[in-house]
Formats: structure tokens, C-alpha cells, sequence
């Protein structure tokens, strides 16, 4: 990763960085004592005006966590947000283009996804949630992991497949 954040790691702000052509652009993950109590992340970073382009996995992976993501440029990734878990979090005015999945949440609650302009990408926005969940991750266990209520508002799809794709998701509005 070009720029790791990690293990609680709150209240920073990442930007006009330009992180291209690294495994992911920007990797954030809550840590160990997140998977095991359920508790803390790395919350309310503001993630603006970044170049995250050529990452072979991630533009952008943000997990487990609440954060900002607005304002970046994420061309030619696998995927260009992948949000596994994040939850509170807003995802608005990025330029995501020519990836496999522009925005990926799986298990997310209470995300708003807003006016990113999205081109060329095979899957637009994809959320969803896995039938069960590891039997050993006190995540899973003590937090609510359905993926729900979250918010899909005046995104632009232009030459993209399959805009959304939504399953196992609840009160999702668009």
C-alpha cells in the first residue's frame, strides 16, 4: 500500500497525495483489537483530493471503520472503494473510472454514497452481505454486521454495465 493506516488510527486528514500503481492506493484497517472486541476503528479520517489510479487491488480499502472519501481520482483498479464493514461513512464526488467495481461495501450500515462520477466500470456501486459470518470474530459478534440502511443519491453512470448491484441489503434507499 502506498499509504497504511492502521490499528485506531482517527481523526487524519489524507490529501491531494498522488498513490498510483501500488497493490492499494490507500489501505485502512481497524486492527486486531477491532476484530476481537467490536469496538474502536480508525474513525473520521477525511480522505480528499487524492490520486489512488493503477492499483491492481484497491483504489481505496476502508474496513471496519467510519471515515470521508470525497473529492479523489481512482482509475484502472480492481476495485476502485472497497469498504468492507464501514459504517457512518460518506463516499461523495470521486471520479472512479475503468475499474471491475467502482464502489464496493459488503456488511456496510448507514453509508451515504453521493454524486461520484462513475465511467466505464463493469459494477458501479455493489453492496451486500455474506449469509454467515466467521464463527471466531468477536467483530461479528458483538456488532450488527447486516448490510443496511445506507444511501444511494444522485450518482453519475456513464458507460458502466451494471450500475448497481444490491443483495442481502435492507432499507437501502436510491
Amino acid at each position: 500500500a502506498a499509504i497504511l493506516l492502521y490499528e485506531q488510527s482517527s481523526n487524519n486528514t489524507i490529501a491531494f497525495n498522488s498513490c498510483t500503481h501500488s497493490g492499494d492506493g490507500l489501505f485502512l484497517w481497524a486492527g486486531q483489537s477491532t476484530m476481537d472486541t467490536g469496538e474502536g476503528g480508525c474513525n473520521d479520517n477525511y480522505i480528499f483530493g487524492n490520486n489512488f489510479s493503477h492499483a491492481p487491488t484497491n483504489g481505496v480499502e476502508v474496513t471496519f471503520s467510519r471515515n470521508r472519501i470525497q473529492g479523489n481520482m481512482i482509475l484502472e483498479c480492481t476495485y476502485g472503494i472497497w469498504g468492507g464493514y464501514s459504517y457512518e461513512s460518506v463516499i461523495s464526488g470521486n471520479y472512479i473510472a475503468n475499474c471491475k467495481t467502482g464502489i464496493a461495501i459488503e456488511h456496510g450500515q448507514e453509508n451515504t454514497i453521493r454524486q461520484n462520477l462513475l465511467e466505464n466500470d463493469s459494477t458501479g456501486i455493489r453492496l451486500w452481505a455474506r449469509a454467515e459470518q466467521p464463527k471466531d470474530w468477536g467483530y461479528a459478534q458483538k456488532r450488527d454486521v447486516r448490510c443496511r440502511d445506507n444511501t444511494i443519491d444522485r450518482n453519475s453512470f456513464t458507460g458502466v454495465r451494471f450500475p448497481l448491484k444490491l443483495a442481502s441489503t435492507l432499507n437501502t434507499a436510491v
